[in-house]
Parts: structure tokens; sequence; C-alpha cells
């Protein structure tokens, strides 16, 4: 997926306005390879990432614990990616949302826009995509070019 070229391409994430503390991410996804490789590598770009391997996990940690950014897969045992921004949305959580996901039909997410998704993501992705995603989501989280560093 391009790792080394991410870690080249990508600066480490700018702490939220007024804080020290990085970007604090949830990332939902069933399958336990993707779910650890895509926290890894947000991770090692700065971010402050919890997982979650469904959607009922993830909405009681949510209801628990304050996020900056959800990050789920659609296809989920137990409650979907699309249940699960449909609960977050009825309830008047405000965070931004990236859905990730390889069967998403766009007409389903049309004709919902009271989801109000940040950004979908098809499957599979490249790291590259979800970091452009994130930092185009989060304020103040641009990188820098090199050529102005130093």
């Amino acid at each position: 997926m391009g790792d080394e070229n991410t870690k080249k391409v990508f600066n480490k994430a700018q702490p939220k306005a007024g804080s020290e503390l990085p970007y604090r991410i949830l990332l939902v996804d069933d399958e336990a390879q993707m779910r650890e490789l895509h926290a890894d590598l947000l991770n090692d770009a700065g971010y402050n990432v919890d997982t979650a391997p469904d959607g009922i996990v993830a909405w009681n940690t949510l209801n628990e614990i304050s996020y900056d950014l959800l990050i789920t897969d659609n296809n989920m045992p137990r409650l979907s990616g699309l249940d699960l921004i449909k609960r977050v949305r009825s309830e008047g959580m405000s965070l931004p949302i990236i859905l990730a996901s390889g069967t998403i039909q766009m007409e389903e997410l049309n004709q919902n826009p009271q989801l109000r998704i940040d950004a979908v993501l098809h499957k599979p992705f490249f790291m590259e995509e979800l970091l452009s995603a994130i930092q185009n989501i989060l304020p103040g989280n641009n990188p820098c070019p090199s050529s102005n560093e130093g």
C-alpha cells in the first residue's frame, strides 16, 4: 500500500488548534488485519487511534470517549457502518465521518443526506487516499511541503 512512500509524502499530524494533543480517531473494521495495519500507519502519522471490531463496540466506545473523527467500514457483523452512522447522527453527534466500503451504493448515500458523511473511500484504497481524506477533513492538518522545511 505504499507505506514507505506515505511516510515520505505526509508529515506528522498536527495537534488540534489550541492543544498539544494529536487528533483522536476511532477506526472501525471487522477485518483484524486491515484494522491493525491502518491503525499502525495512522499512529505512525501522528494520530491517536483507537480501534473497534464492529459497529456495536464502536457505538459503545463513542458513548464513552470523545473523538475528532470516525472511520468506519460498512459491511460488518452486528451493526453495519451505515447503521452506526445513523445512530451517531440520530444522537446529535457531529464528528466527521469517513465511510470505507467495497460495496456501498452511492445512491443509498445520496438518499440519506442527513448522514453527513465527509468522505467515502472505496475498498481497496491506498493509504495515501485515507491520509488525504483525513487532512481535508480535520482543520489545521495539512502537510507542509517538504521544500519549505528547514
